[in-house]
């Protein structure tokens, strides 16, 4: 868990490097402000801070992997059927609470609510910071609890991560902050997919400091560690502080197409037969590859009314044969069956809302492979 130091500094660092105008108080105050909730001044933050219900974002729900192998169902024919709906709650309270902070920013600034732009800034950066580095790290996207490395090990680690350190000279080093889009919806999109990216990354690393807690208790390893935290909380942040200079600034961007590997899916395909059995999604440089499964769905969130169409290969790997639907706004627009190792060329027009392949077979064997994948905008 980040402290008042920690916040302010990640926040700093970002507004050098964006060069956000009009930042003194985020730097000060607003971004403290989840934390400040907690006092006396509840009643003037509470405006600006995304609760659902009694839940804010420290009490993140959870994104189970075991919903994704667990609740299968045989019928007669000895196939295996989903006994539920995989419902990534991780995933829709964090799209939510995007949408909230995206939404109301824009609003703000169409206004010219400049001190209003940054409280909502402020409120949202802290929820990344806190999920990018120190403690809360755990309870981010990867979904576990604090008390993981007390389980896994018998020591007390709950002092050891508030004593991490920042050093002075790391607020000298630079990142390339990205753009994460033009409307709300596609922010908060982009965003989604740079919280697990940057959480998962700050996960290693904090395991990495508890391995070496227990074995070599190095320093170098500890400062090493603790340094990627900090640097993933700077990319982060600095993400979503260039996205609002920009929108302040009426700033455009040059329209490029969003490779399909930049996103991360709400429903992952997990598992498969043989090699594939219990793996995970493979992630390359410009292509997916999951095993085929008696059932089977990569299924993405997208932003409305950005993208003119989506274009990919879909590639059968020594597949016996796969029925495939195609999803787009939550409707099945398409289906077919592909084999062998056949290739089909995939193209949607407006791709948007509940977006992509659900996959069925009743004699598993092989791979699918999604090359290309590009979301084209509109011009």
């Amino acid at each position: 868990m980040p402290d008042s130091h920690t916040h302010k500094t990640v926040t700093s660092h970002a507004v050098n490097i964006t060069r956000l105008a009009e930042a003194e108080n985020l730097i000060k105050t607003y971004c403290l402000y989840p934390d400040l909730y907690y006092g006396k001044d509840k009643n003037d933050i509470e405006p600006y801070l995304f609760m659902d219900g009694d839940v804010g974002f420290h009490d993140i729900p959870p994104s189970s992997i075991t919903e994704l192998y667990q609740f299968w169902i045989p019928d007669e024919n000895g196939q295996l059927h989903r006994g539920r709906q995989y419902k990534n709650a991780s995933y829709l309270f964090t799209e939510k609470c995007f949408a909230f902070y995206f939404e109301n920013i824009k609003k703000a600034v169409a206004e010219k609510r400049i001190d209003d732009v940054m409280k909502f800034t402020g409120c949202l950066i802290h929820h990344m910071q806190d999920a990018t580095f120190g403690l809360h790290v755990l309870e981010g996207a990867s979904g576990a609890d604090v008390y993981t490395f007390n389980k896994l090990s018998g020591v007390d680690f709950m002092s050891y991560f508030f004593e991490l350190k920042l050093k002075d000279e790391w607020q000298q080093e630079n990142v390339s902050p990205i753009y994460l889009g033009d409307t709300p919806g596609e922010a908060a999109m982009n965003l989604c997919s740079q919280y697990v990216i940057h959480n998962k990354k700050s996960c290693n690393s904090l395991f990495a400091i508890a391995a070496n807690r227990i074995s070599k208790n190095d320093d170098a390893i500890l400062d090493t560690e603790t340094f990627n935290m900090y640097m993933s909380s700077v990319s982060i942040t600095s993400a979503i502080l260039y996205t609002v200079g920009a929108w302040i600034n009426n700033t455009v961007f040059e329209k490029k197409s969003l490779p399909l590997v930049d996103i991360i899916p709400y429903e992952s395909p997990l598992g498969g037969t043989g090699n594939y059995r219990l793996k995970m999604l493979q992630i390359n440089e410009n292509e997916l590859e999951f095993g085929v499964h008696f059932e089977q769905n990569i299924i993405y969130h997208i932003a409305e009314n950005v993208f003119e169409n989506f274009t990919a290969e879909l590639i059968a790997q020594n597949v016996n044969s796969v029925k495939i639907e195609v999803i787009n706004d939550g409707k099945t627009i398409d289906s077919f069956e592909i084999s062998g190792n056949e290739k089909k060329n995939i193209k949607i027009e407006s791709p948007q809302g509940v977006f992509g392949l659900r996959t069925s077979s009743t004699k598993p064997s092989g791979a699918l492979l999604l090359r290309n994948g590009q979301f084209n905008r509109k011009d």
